[in-house]
């Protein structure tokens, strides 16, 4: 995604969110759930596709520690909910 359509969708998820929050029930909880996992599984994608530097060697071993780290979190994530 350009620049525009990633604050396009941000504002609509943070928004949709916002929203859903005021509303009690289980259904939207679930749904808010849904939409971490979503949200939180893009941004590993996009760390795992486009940020690991492997020109510099230092570089990628920093790069790849904090890249487990982060997926650490997000199995954290997962087996929280």
């Amino acid at each position: 995604m350009d620049v525009h359509s990633q604050v396009i969708f941000a504002t609509s998820v943070f928004g949709l969110t916002w929203l859903m929050g005021l509303l009690p029930g289980r259904t939207i909880t679930l749904t808010m759930m849904a939409i971490s996992v979503t949200v939180s599984a893009r941004y590993i994608y996009w760390r795992v596709t486009t940020t690991i530097d492997q020109d510099n060697g230092v570089d990628m071993t920093l790069g790849l520690i904090l890249l487990v780290a982060e997926c650490y979190a997000f199995l954290v994530l997962l087996l929280g909910y």
